[in-house]
C-alpha cells in the first residue's frame, strides 16, 4: 500500500504483516536524505551530504577538505580556557526523525586532513524535541597529545560527521568548525 502524504513530499512504504504496521523505506520527492540545519548559537553551519546506502546507491562526493575550500571562511567558536563551549551544536532534521543517529568528531588539518587516524571521538546526542537533537562542543582531547606548544595557542579544526539511519537508507552529513586557541 503506498500512502502520499501531501504538503511535505514524502512516500512511505508501508507493509502489513502479523505484528502490525512497518515502514520499509523513506523517500523525498527528490529521492534524496531530509534537510538538515545545523546550528551553534545563532550561527548556521555550511555542510555536506554523503550517501552510504541510499535506495541501494552510495555517493560519497563530501569530505572535510572539500568543505572547506567551499567557504571563504570557517565559524570560528571561542571559550574560556579549559571549559565546556557555551553553546551546543543543534541539528534541526525538521518534520524528519532518524531512526538512528551517531556523532564522530575528529580533529583536523586546516585543510581537512585527520590529524589522528585512529582518534575518533563520538559525541553523546541528546533528543530536544521530534526531529531537534544537541550535542556539546568541548575541547578534543586529542589536541592535549601535541608536544608543540603553538598546537595550544592557534585556532584548532574539528570535522563532525552525523551518520543517519531513516528506515533502510543510511547517509552521513558532514562539516567543519575552527575553535579558538585552547590556551590564550
Amino acid at each position: 500500500m503506498l500512502r502520499i502524504i501531501t504538503g511535505m513530499a514524502l512516500l512511505l512504504i508501508i507493509s502489513f504483516n502479523r505484528s502490525g504496521i512497518s515502514i520499509i523505506n523513506y523517500l523525498d520527492s527528490n529521492n534524496t536524505p531530509p534537510k538538515l540545519t545545523i546550528t551553534v548559537g545563532e550561527t548556521e553551519i555550511i555542510h555536506g551530504v554523503n550517501l552510504i546506502d541510499w535506495n541501494g546507491s552510495s555517493k560519497k562526493n563530501n569530505d572535510f577538505t572539500s568543505l572547506i575550500l567551499s567557504q571563504k571562511e570557517l565559524p570560528v567558536f571561542e571559550s574560556p580556557e579549559g571549559v565546556l563551549f557555551k553553546d551546543n551544536i543543534n541539528l534541526d532534521f525538521g518534520d524528519n526523525t532518524p531512526d538512528s543517529i551517531t556523532v564522530n568528531d575528529d580533529l583536523i588539518t586546516k585543510n581537512g586532513y585527520l590529524v589522528h587516524s585512529r582518534i575518533t571521538v563520538k559525541r553523546d546526542v541528546i533528543a530536544v524535541e521530534e526531529g531537534k537533537y544537541s550535542f556539546g562542543l568541548n575541547q578534543h582531547f586529542a589536541l592535549m597529545l601535541s608536544s608543540h606548544s603553538d598546537t595550544y595557542t592557534n585556532p584548532s579544526y574539528r570535522g563532525f560527521t552525523i551518520t543517519c539511519t531513516f528506515g533502510q537508507n543510511k547517509c552521513e552529513y558532514l562539516f567543519v568548525i575552527k575553535l579558538g586557541p585552547a590556551w590564550k
